[in-house]
């Protein structure tokens, strides 16, 4: 159609991607790769504690519909969910 604008694609499991500031807890194994932790945390030191692997589409991306309100992606592909009642204290290191 002439003088449409373009559609612009974008990655929707960026939207839904955590910034991770560090690891919380032990070490569960790997993932293509990169390590899985019982939980991490963001720069503001909210938990998020491991929940599996990101479900994915026949054309191999992320299912976004499928992850709850409380739910991030960290690379390459982990969920992780809030955990509400537990924060990183970031002095000592240890969850509260």
């Amino acid at each position: 159609m002439p003088g449409a604008l373009p559609m612009r694609h974008y990655d929707e499991s960026l939207i839904h991607a955590l910034r991770v500031a560090g690891n919380d807890g032990r070490l569960l194994g790997y993932y293509s790769g990169q390590p899985i932790f019982e939980a991490v945390y963001d720069h503001e030191g909210h938990r998020y504690a491991y929940v599996g692997v990101a479900p994915r589409l026949g054309n191999g991306r992320i299912n976004i519909t499928a992850l709850s309100d409380s739910q991030w992606l960290v690379a390459p592909g982990l969920v992780y969910e809030w955990d509400r009642n537990r924060r990183r204290l970031r002095d000592s290191g240890l969850a509260a």
